[in-house]
């Protein structure tokens, strides 16, 4: 029984897996390029796309960190595009992220384990003159960046970086913020559709077995 609830654990994985990324290619096999603005107009749960008039920053993102405090290696930056020159830089406008603007409602998933311990040890330090040195130092931490990826839907969003990211942001945070995986790129057919195949065919095996070890042993006559 033990091993059946394994294959069935590992089938259902790899069914879901697959299926999310068969699904993903289906909806973003070609990427496409839109404004921040058209970008929160259609609020897409899925997706591959360029935001032409966006950036990002490392110094604006937040780090998250494991339990023992040290840098997990996922950085989540807000995304900033630009403003209109007929509206006051404080207006309600979807591109602002600092105090006083519009909430932030996109954010940009990172991984890099050397850029978040950067990161992270810039934050610790409290002395404002030692922070602008650091900054000053390393000019890459206040460099704007393109934003290019994929929508985060299903799997690949996990629950315990959301918790760590509203707790990051605070009231800063939109309740329907979008994350946008920097650089992915849709993961194509045959290997999502071979995972997805292995996976229904280890649940069809796994769920036949424990099929035969219920059934009543036969009775001799």
């Amino acid at each position: 029984m033990r091993f059946g609830c394994i294959g069935l654990i590992i089938g259902a994985a790899l069914t879901w897996g697959g299926g999310q990324q068969v699904y993903e290619s289906w909806n973003a096999g070609k990427k496409v390029d839109m404004t921040l603005a058209q970008f929160l107009a259609e609020k897409p749960g899925v997706g591959w796309y360029r935001l032409t008039d966006a950036h990002w920053r490392l110094v604006d993102a937040g780090v998250i960190t494991g339990a023992a405090g040290a840098a997990s290696g996922s950085i989540y930056a807000p995304v900033t595009g630009k403003v209109p020159d007929n509206k006051a830089p404080d207006s309600e406008v979807p591109d602002s992220s600092g105090p006083g603007k519009a909430k932030i409602r996109v954010l940009l998933h990172r991984s890099n384990d050397a850029e978040a311990e950067r990161l992270a040890a810039l934050f610790k330090e409290t002395d404002p003159t030692k922070y602008d040195a650091l900054l000053s130092a390393d000019p890459t931490l206040a460099k704007e960046r393109p934003v290019e990826g994929m929508v985060e839907f299903g799997i690949n969003s996990d629950d315990k970086d959301n918790d760590a990211i509203k707790r990051s942001f605070a009231g800063e945070l939109a309740d329907d913020y979008i994350v946008i995986t920097d650089g992915a790129e849709p993961a194509g057919y045959l290997w999502p559709l071979l995972t997805l195949l292995a996976g229904l065919a280890l649940l069809g095996f796994t769920l036949r077995g424990l099929g035969k070890e219920g059934e009543p042993d036969a009775v001799d006559q």
